[in-house]
């Protein structure tokens, strides 16, 4: 039997069920506030108002500071 709870976590507006152990529940929801957090700043800026575009620019932005970081 797994160890997997399904998690609820909100993304511009839309819940999603995403699977996680016990124990890593809380860094998948501080994972999903931060997700949202980028979101909207991506969103607040005006320039783009589809979903799909918001979240494929905030996945360059997000894969843009992982990479800086893991340079470091």
């Amino acid at each position: 039997m797994s160890d997997d709870n399904l998690v609820s976590i909100k993304v511009l507006d839309r819940s999603y069920g995403v699977k996680c152990p016990a124990d890593e529940e809380a860094q998948l929801q501080e994972a999903a506030r931060y997700l949202e957090k980028q979101t909207n700043l991506v969103r607040q800026s005006g320039t783009i108002t589809s979903i799909d575009r918001v979240l494929a620019v905030t996945a360059l932005n997000l894969t843009h500071e992982l990479l800086l970081l893991k340079k470091q």
